[in-house]
This record gives structure tokens, C-alpha cells and sequence, in this order.
């Protein structure tokens, strides 16, 4: 029969209430900004942060999604085989990477390029507002299927809360002198130097959880990070020769060399490296032989 258990209740709530109090922090996270640029700055800097927030973040927004439709369900399947949840982390961490950081760094390569001719000279202010954020939005893709998913499927979801609390103190504690020393760019500065500064908490975190040092999660990122750099290094270099006019042609130019720098660095590195990014490719896409595991 039905019946109401107070004991079922307490367990419930006792997970529940740390859910929902990540929920608040990252809703005051998402506006809190504004708040302060709409406030000091008015309606027309709110506009330029928020175009440029929502290109900037966009690849980390849609990796939230993946983070709570893929990596959540997978990491609480396998949170009493630790060691098959570390690589399943790692290799989600791996495989964000290989997307979030030629996105971001593209964007702060090709940003002077791109707003100007898809969105118009209008929008040439929020060029390096964008910049910033980019770099927020790549800690952000991480996060989003890495500790973000990884301790609340295990059980343990005051630390996300924990470490979201952190990061609003951190942004409060900025904005506003950010904002009044150097304008709306230095609301971006604040958002993503609280972001850049919880990052490594949640890696020690996880580090505990996983009994899988901060170093080994750091590597994993060294291949996709460093093949950004030298593919944003190449487009700064372009942009001062043929391309070094905003144009459709320019723009299309950069994209594309950008894409086959990336992919070159990303195979020679990997092969140098060994990390076995190329078979985690294959794998994902249904290309190399099927796991047994």
C-alpha cells in the first residue's frame, strides 16, 4: 500500500538539498554579472556581454547537456568500480578537451575577424570581451562533464555546491572593482579568473574521489591544449599577411587552416605523446574494434 516513510524522505532530501542549492549558486552565477554591468555600465554594455556570452559559452552550454544526458548516468553506473570510473572520467575529460579548447582559442585568435564580418562593425567592442569569456566558457565545457557530473553520481554532491559557493564569493569579491577600474571587459576578467580559480580545487577534489592525481587529469589535456596553441599561433600569424582584412574570404580562410593546424598538431602530438587520443576518436565514433568491457 502507499504509504509515506520519513526515513526515505531524509535520504531524499539529504542528496536533494545540495542539488538544489547548486542550482541557485549557478543561476546567481549566470546573472549576477549582468546585474553589476546593468547597474554601473546600462543597457547598452548589458547588450555587448551578453552577445558576446552566449558565442563564447555556447560549446560549454551544449556540453552541459551532454554532461547531464551522458557522463552523469555513466559515472553512477560505475561509481563501486573506481577503476573503470577514472578512465571513463579521464577519457571524458579527454574528449571535451578535444573540442573546448580549438573552440575557445580560435575565438580569441579569429575573434577580431569573425564579430565584424558575421555580425557587423557595430559589434566591434565586444571583441575582446568575447575573448575573455572564451576562456571561461572552455573551464566551463570541462566542468560541465567532468566534477560538475562526477560527485553527484557518486553520492557526494555538497561538493559541487561547495565549489560553486567558492566561485560566486570569488566573483563578488571582483566584479565591482574589476568593473570600476576597467569597465565591462572587467566583468569578464572577474567571471572567468573565478572560474580559472576554482578549476584546480575541483581536479584536487576529484583527485580524492578518484585516487587519480591532479597531474594525471592535467595531462590528459596537454595534447588538445597544446595543438590549440600552436593552431591559434598560426591564425595570429595569418591574420597579418593575406588575411589581414576582415572578410567572408578571410574568415572562411582562417576557419579552415585553423581546422587543418589543429587536426596536424593534434595527430603529431599524439603520436609523440602517446596518449591515444586517435584511438578514442575512432572509438567514439564507432570507427575501431567494439570494447568488451
Amino acid at each position: 500500500r502507499p504509504r509515506f516513510d520519513w526515513q526515505k524522505m531524509k535520504e531524499l532530501w539529504d542528496f536533494s538539498k545540495w542539488v538544489l542549492g547548486t542550482h541557485i549558486l549557478v543561476y546567481l552565477l549566470r546573472y549576477v554579472d549582468r546585474l553589476f554591468i546593468g547597474r554601473m555600465l546600462g543597457a547598452t554594455s548589458i547588450g555587448f556581454y551578453q552577445i558576446a556570452f552566449r558565442l563564447s559559452q555556447y560549446v560549454g552550454i551544449q556540453l552541459r547537456f551532454v554532461g547531464a544526458d551522458v557522463a552523469l548516468p555513466l559515472y553512477s553506473r560505475l561509481q563501486d568500480q573506481r577503476e573503470k570510473l577514472r578512465d571513463a572520467y579521464l577519457q571524458a575529460m579527454q574528449f571535451t578537451a578535444l573540442i573546448s579548447f580549438p573552440v575557445a582559442l580560435g575565438m580569441v585568435a579569429a575573434g577580431p575577424h569573425f564579430v565584424p564580418v558575421i555580425l557587423g562593425d557595430k559589434w566591434l567592442p565586444m571583441v575582446p570581451i568575447m575573448q575573455v569569456l572564451a576562456l571561461a566558457g572552455l573551464i566551463g565545457g570541462l566542468e560541465a562533464v567532468g566534477s560538475n557530473q562526477l560527485f553527484p553520481a557518486i553520492g557526494r554532491p555538497h561538493l559541487t555546491t561547495r565549489l560553486q559557493l567558492l566561485r560566486l564569493g570569488l566573483l563578488l569579491a571582483m566584479i565591482y572593482p574589476m568593473i570600476t577600474n576597467f569597465g565591462l571587459i572587467g566583468a569578464g576578467v572577474a567571471l572567468t579568473l573565478s572560474a580559472a580559480i576554482v578549476f584546480p580545487f575541483s581536479l584536487k577534489l576529484a583527485q580524492g574521489v578518484l585516487n587519480c592525481s591532479s597531474m594525471s587529469q592535467l595531462k590528459v589535456l596537454f595534447v588538445p591544449a597544446a595543438s590549440s596553441l600552436i593552431m591559434a599561433a598560426v591564425i595570429l600569424v595569418s591574420r597579418m599577411g593575406p588575411a589581414s582584412e576582415p572578410t567572408l574570404f578571410s574568415v572562411v580562410w582562417l576557419i579552415a587552416l585553423g581546422a587543418f593546424v589543429y587536426v596536424a598538431a593534434l595527430l603529431m602530438l599524439d603520436k609523440i605523446f602517446g596518449q591515444g587520443i586517435t584511438r578514442l576518436i575512432r572509438r567514439r565514433l564507432g570507427l575501431g574494434r567494439k570494447n568488451t568491457d
